[in-house]
């Protein structure tokens, strides 16, 4: 919203850094179902994708930077090809984000600009894997606040929201959905291609092809693994996609596979370059569409590179065939570099309590010119880069700079809009000033307290002097245009549920998170209301339980949600964590959860047991976890649904590095603490021991892991040619 009468918005230039590039990367248009770019050359775009960005950037072997580094270097002669061509990388932002100025701040514009720096498109993709229903607000907050902050890179897309799953929807169904952001995103940054999914996982746009979705430079996308490519007929995902492409843009922005995926995984992403890499790409660039590989990582799968970094290779791996198909059409159909001026003319302007308002570009360069329309008509005398509006209307403007013309349009009205107090606030210090964004001089204001009106009380701010609970609101009136109001609620601070933190190590009870007053600080359910019904009277759906242990226990579990305790740890080091879960869902697919310790992903992803009732039991391993005494806030991230949770146990303190003897130092085992099988980092056959604390021989072995599912639970010792290590089990 706007705060003055007279205002000057952000323009858009071809770019928006100064930082030399290795390739070109102009604004990017649709015209049919081809990617263009200014000089008209039809452009395809191929890369990579990276997980989680932030998680990404933890990652103390290689890091963000690093890894953008490794995947564009021109002297990589692993595999068949002598470098790394790739053109666009894909951004994966993991939801939701609490704090969304810091998140920009620290982690998504820093990569931006430094991929920016190396002359790469970015896709930015806000990645829930979820139906749509319960991610609205979320999803609408994300693009509000991103959206105008990349509205002047011209290398920038925006993937609105990876896979919706939404099975029981059409796309004529599913539309309205992707329309409204669509929109959203069109408000803030008009020229960026829009990357726009379908229902079941980016498979249903088909009916796409005759009911598209409106607003300019839309690409639709596909997700094609091997468990999706040998389907065939009218609804298999190919088919979808031929349709599509017949008439608009599609990018197939995740594809990938592997032999060697955890069983798992297997059905949906293991493949060879044979039955699945080769023909997958082949059909991609026969019918011109853009692409990038999931997953340009060490863990997440299908990887492209082993744990320690290193690019997998082989018939049966598609690390490095993607990196020699990127070599291989790494001239065809590129951009050239075509410098453009895209304008932005912001949000629509009101008239209300005004003569007049300015609508304007700030021009940086002599060698762009300017037309101004008004409903369709040229504003013959308007010239320059602003205008001073005093009549309703819909205003555009054309830049041109050489042979590149960009356009843009605002509505002039005379409506009075919303105003906003902005969010509520703990009082932590007298007093607070609750001011009235996009106030007018000519607009009259009333407060209220507890909705009682508070006399003399006539400006656009108010100075509050209160205790948590109370609220304020305002009345603001003008008097051609009509009223509006908004309220604002004086915060009680965040506290322990359990009046202190809980100690590591120690039980935490899954219902027992901190209690908050503002939305998303301690916990995120997509639900409105407690389905459970029971001990809290919040969104959080927790029931009474029937475990041995504890009273009650959070249900209803949805991807994205997520519960966030503060804790106290005792001493720094590894403690093992268990999970006490049960489920029944269907299908028969088993939760996936991970931790996070004071906002950073902690542990790896675990997939729980499906335990064939939603109140039988079991305790599961999380592994082992670093905690130091500054660690204040651990979180329960929910990446899948299908589980119901009682408690989190942190076990005692343990060590779990190898000890005694030793001829082969660089040996390690994982997982650690482990259910089945442990592994061997070398993957050589070693003769194996497993023995009591005491030193009794229970079980023995040779092989390149340790079968340890007869173990009851409990701590034993590995002896793995000669070296010893603790495990947990």
């Amino acid at each position: 919203m706007n705060k003055t009468i007279l205002f000057f918005l952000m323009t858009i230039l071809l770019a928006p850094l100064t930082a030399s590039s290795q390739y070109a990367t102009p604004w990017l248009h649709v015209e049919g179902n081809l990617i263009k770019d200014p000089a008209g050359n039809t452009v395809i775009l191929r890369g990579v994708d990276f997980q989680d960005i932030k998680e990404q950037a933890t990652d103390r072997t290689v890091g963000l930077n690093g890894l953008i580094d490794v995947v564009t270097n021109l002297d990589d002669t692993l595999s068949q090809s002598p470098g790394w061509y790739t053109r666009v990388i894909r951004f994966t932002v993991e939801p939701p984000i609490s704090n969304l100025e810091e998140y920009y701040q620290q982690t998504l514009k820093p990569a931006v600009d430094y991929a920016t720096s190396k002359g790469l498109y970015v896709i930015i993709d806000w990645h829930y894997i979820a139906d749509v229903n319960g991610n609205i607000e979320s999803t609408n907050a994300f693009w509000t606040y991103m959206a105008p902050r990349f509205n002047n890179y011209s290398n920038v897309l925006y993937e609105v929201y990876n896979e919706p799953i939404n099975t029981n929807l059409t796309w004529g169904q599913f539309k309205p959905y992707m329309q409204a952001w669509v929109d959203l995103i069109r408000k803030y940054a008009p020229h960026n291609l829009i990357l726009a999914g379908s229902p079941v996982w980016d498979q249903r746009m088909g009916d796409a092809a005759t009911n598209p979705l409106t607003g300019g430079n839309i690409v639709y996308v596909a997700h094609i693994y091997p468990g999706h490519w040998t389907a065939t007929g009218a609804g298999s995902v190919k088919s979808q996609v031929e349709r599509v492409v017949k008439v608009h843009p599609v990018f197939l922005s995740e594809w990938g596979f592997s032999e060697t995926v955890s069983a798992t995984s297997a059905s949906l992403l293991k493949g060879s370059i044979a039955s699945y890499g080769d023909p997958i790409v082949k059909w991609a660039e026969d019918l011109g569409i853009s692409w990038s590989a999931w997953v340009a990582d060490n863990d997440w799968e299908p990887a492209m590179f082993t744990r320690d970094w290193k690019l997998k290779v082989g018939p049966g791996e598609m690390g490095g065939f993607t990196k020699d198909k990127l070599y291989e059409f790494r001239d065809d159909h590129q951009p050239s570099d075509v410098p453009c001026f895209a304008p932005y003319l912001g949000l629509p302007q009101t008239l209300c309590g005004k003569n007049s308002v300015t609508i304007g570009l700030q021009s940086t360069s002599d060698d762009v010119s300017f037309k101004w329309f008004k409903d369709g008509v040229e504003l013959t005398d308007q010239t320059e880069a602003s205008i001073e509006a005093t009549e309703t209307g819909r205003y555009k403007v054309e830049a041109t700079l050489g042979s590149c013309t960009m356009a843009d349009e605002v509505e002039v009205v005379k409506t009075m809009f919303p105003v906003s107090l902005g969010k509520g606030a703990v009082l932590s210090k007298d007093p607070l000033i609750i001011k009235v964004d996009n106030a007018e001089e000519k607009f009259t204001y009333q407060w209220y307290h507890n909705n009682k009106l508070i006399e003399g009380a006539d400006s656009s701010s108010l100075a509050v002097f209160d205790t948590c609970g109370s609220f304020y609101s305002v009345l603001v009136t003008s008097e051609d245009c009509g009223f509006v109001s908004d309220t604002f609620k004086i915060l009680c601070p965040r506290g322990y549920f359990k009046g202190k933190p809980f100690d590591i190590p120690g039980i935490i009870q899954a219902e027992d998170y901190d209690f908050q007053n503002i939305a998303n600080t301690t916990y995120f359910d997509s639900e409105p209301a407690n389905q459970g019904g029971a001990y809290r009277n919040d969104e959080v759906d927790i029931e009474v339980t029937k475990d041995i242990n504890g009273a009650y226990n959070v249900g209803w579990t949805e991807t994205g949600e997520w519960l966030e305790y503060s804790i106290s740890v005792k001493e720094n080091g590894e403690y093992p964590v268990y999970l006490r879960v049960a489920g029944n869902p269907t299908p028969a697919v088993g939760g996936k959860v991970h931790i996070k310790l004071n906002g950073k992903k902690a542990s790896s992803t675990l997939t729980l047991p499906v335990t064939g009732d939603w109140q039988k039991w079991e305790t599961v391993s999380l592994g082992i976890v670093n905690f130091n005494t500054t660690d204040t806030l651990l979180r329960l991230f929910i990446e899948a649904p299908g589980f119901n949770i009682n408690y989190i146990e942190v076990g005692a303190r343990v060590e779990t590095s190898i000890f005694g003897k030793s001829n082969t130092s660089s040996l390690k085992v994982y997982p650690n603490p482990v259910n089945d099988l442990v592994f061997f980092s070398e993957e050589i056959p070693y003769d194996w021991t497993i023995t009591t604390i005491l030193g009794n021989v229970l079980l023995s072995g040779n092989g390149i892991s340790a079968d340890v599912s007869s173990l009851n639970r409990g701590t034993y010792l590995l002896n793995v040619n000669s070296n010893v290590v603790k495990i947990i089990k």
